[in-house]
């Protein structure tokens, strides 16, 4: 499962990889998952484990995952079986990109959570810094 604890840990981590010099984006390790079962299970249940694998790939991953599904060999049967697997490749191409998409918007999320305190705390010394200069300007 991926915690708000792991979320931010693997945030910081991007934070690092992305101040790194020189940036090198194809250093990324693949994280296997084991195949989802679907027996017995709700669709709300293969969904929820699916997405908390999503959560926890590197972003490389989720476009590898995409590519890979892209170019995935078709077979053609006959064209009414050919347009339902070209439906689903569109479909889980698009359940790809919603995730990425996702991991992006948390991890934007907490670096705007970062900068909006870090420009609250500048506000508040340049404040105390006025209050300094004008408490010695005047009262002294």
């Amino acid at each position: 499962m991926c915690d708000r604890r792991s979320l931010l840990a693997r945030t910081w981590e991007g934070i690092n990889y992305m101040i790194t010099l020189p940036k090198n984006f194809n250093d990324w390790e693949r994280v296997e998952f084991r195949e989802i079962a679907t027996k017995d299970r709700s669709i709300r249940d293969i969904a929820n484990e699916s997405f908390q694998q999503d959560l926890e790939k590197q972003v490389q991953q989720l476009m590898f995952d995409v590519h890979e599904e892209c170019i995935a060999n078709l077979k053609r049967e006959d064209k009414l079986e050919l347009v339902y697997q070209q439906l689903q490749k569109l479909i889980n191409v698009q359940k790809r990109m919603a995730s990425l998409t996702t991991v992006l918007s948390l991890q934007g999320a907490w670096i705007t959570w970062i900068v909006t305190w870090t420009a609250v705390l500048g506000l508040f010394l340049g404040a105390a810094n006025f209050a300094l200069d004008f408490y010695t300007a005047f009262f002294k």
